[in-house]
């Protein structure tokens, strides 16, 4: 039988595991564009530190939004 209950743990399942998975997408493109243009352009280009981007790049679950990703993904690639 359907309740109320059970469907929020099951929304409650479902925004985690995005959470987690969204995370992990961005650390991979961090990942990426430090590897291509090195981790002081893509501190200038995000506007994050390199201490907070070399910190987020170790963390197993790293929490950095996308705003900054955003950023330097735009800002980088006109120097392709």
């Amino acid at each position: 039988m359907i309740t109320e209950s059970k469907i929020k743990k099951e929304v409650v399942k479902y925004k985690a595991k995005e959470l987690v998975e969204g995370r992990n997408t961005r650390k991979v493109q961090y990942r990426k564009l430090v590897d291509k243009f090195g981790i002081v352009n893509v501190s200038h280009a995000s506007g994050l530190n390199t201490t907070t981007l070399t910190q987020y790049l170790r963390a197993k679950s790293p929490n950095i939004g996308y705003e900054p990703l955003m950023q330097a993904l735009v800002v980088l690639s006109k120097f392709e």
